[in-house]
């Protein structure tokens, strides 16, 4: 008898605990991974009726609002992994700085910059809430710099994040595939600044 009650007392106890975890999980969510998003622009943008605000919204899976909490350009080499060594990034951006204009390098010295621009959910204007509460966009383009100078490469019509910015960003999804609708026109700040080379730009005024 008395081993049945401490074994009564103990699934209590667990179950009890299993409550509290469950309540927990949902008042103070954990930080799940961040749903990725690929930025689109250059040929999307001739489209006529990504000047029409209405046709983007209703083009949109999804509308979020959210801030940019962090935006990081990764350099990759040709086979899209990303150069981690410091030394060997400076080395291929020198030979770009040295080489401009004398022909393609080769394969072990080529350097792609994508900016990965990590942002926090604040609130769904459109479609069902996503897994988890950031987004993380990827957009080709960047800049890398050596002793000797920097790099800068971008693209046409392509969204370009600041940190500390929040956005409305009008998503679509192909097969399972987030992107953002008719590029640089997908994107608009509605809040906060950034400075760059010395200007400093706010929301309204991009």
């Amino acid at each position: 008898m008395a081993k049945n009650k401490k074994l009564l007392y103990a699934l209590a106890g667990f179950a009890i605990l299993a409550v509290v975890i469950a309540g927990f999980l949902v008042f103070f969510p954990m930080n799940s991974a961040p749903v990725k998003v690929i930025g689109v622009g250059g040929s999307n943008m001739l489209i006529a009726e990504c000047g029409d605000s209405k046709y983007i919204e209703e083009q949109a899976d999804y509308i979020v609002e959210g801030k940019v909490e962090k935006a990081e350009v990764k350099a990759l080499d040709v086979n899209g992994i990303e150069i981690l060594d410091p030394k060997e990034k400076e080395r291929r951006v020198e030979l770009y700085l040295t080489n401009a204009g004398q022909g393609p390098l080769a394969e072990e010295d080529i350097l792609a910059m994508f900016t990965y621009s990590d942002i926090a959910i604040g609130k769904y204007l459109k479609g069902a809430p996503l897994p988890g509460d950031r987004l993380q966009i990827v957009t080709p383009g960047g800049e890398a710099c050596s002793v000797s100078g920097c790099i800068a490469d971008s693209v046409e019509d392509q969204p370009v994040l600041h940190e500390g910015l929040t956005a409305r960003i009008y998503l679509g999804n192909a097969d399972n595939e987030l992107y953002i609708i008719c590029g640089l026109m997908g994107l608009q700040w509605i809040e906060g600044c950034f400075t760059k080379d010395g200007v400093t730009n706010c929301a309204g005024n991009q």
